[in-house]
């Protein structure tokens, strides 16, 4: 049955068969990261402690200088840690035992 096919017709098949499933990858890590950025985070204490843990990190980077701030607060997800009475540090001191410091 497999002499009814030459070798270059099965590496055909072999390449397209490849193409498709290479392609279909693509395109679900696409939606998957469309998907992904279009989420938002609850705000909790939890989330807001993250936050907090992560902007200290990130500008601790910088020797916590003012003028540096690593992201805007008020926009990174989740928004509204006020609500929680998690607040954006304003100084080193609002980071102490953050990161290893």
């Amino acid at each position: 049955m497999m002499e009814n096919f030459s070798k270059a017709t099965i590496a055909i098949n072999a390449i397209s068969l490849i193409a498709i499933i290479v392609l279909l990858t693509l395109i679900a890590v696409i939606a998957f990261y469309q998907w992904f950025e279009g989420q938002s985070f609850a705000t909790s204490q939890a989330t807001c402690a993250i936050k907090f843990s992560n902007y200290c990190i990130e500008w601790a980077k910088t020797g916590y200088d003012p003028n540096k701030p690593p992201y805007d607060w008020s926009t990174r997800s989740p928004v509204g840690c006020d609500s929680v009475k998690i607040y954006k540090p304003t100084s080193a001191k609002d980071c102490i035992g953050v990161g290893g410091k």
